[in-house]
């Protein structure tokens, strides 16, 4: 994660947004910023993806992407059930679960950004 930042900051230094796959890289981030002496969501605005616990604690507070466990977990075992029966089943490729963005902290307007 503290790579990654580094790599997308040297190839672009006026990136204003990191958007993370979870929210363990977004925090990894988070920390890489802090370590550069960038604040959060003043320099660079940080999103994560799953809302792990008690983000909302972490300073500034991690926006995210709320996935819903018990539902991917119940659609993923339907579709395994399915298979597991009849084999030949077409079952789909793509399953489109809802998802709630969590705002807090970490998201802010965007800046031009000088160094």
């Amino acid at each position: 994660c503290a790579e990654c930042a580094r790599t997308l900051l040297r190839g672009d230094p006026q990136i204003t947004a990191i958007v993370c796959a979870n929210d363990r890289l977004a925090l990894g981030v988070l920390r890489y910023l802090q370590s550069q002496g960038l604040s959060c969501p003043q320099d660079i605005s940080v999103t994560g993806f799953n809302d792990m616990p008690m983000l909302d604690l972490i300073p500034p507070g991690l926006t995210t992407v709320r996935i819903l466990l018990p539902e991917a977990g119940r659609a993923a075992a339907g579709l395994l059930v399915t298979k597991m029966i009849d084999p030949s089943a077409i079952v789909p490729s793509r399953t489109i679960l809802p998802v709630t963005l969590i705002r807090r902290g970490s998201v802010g307007r965007a800046r031009t950004r000088t160094n």
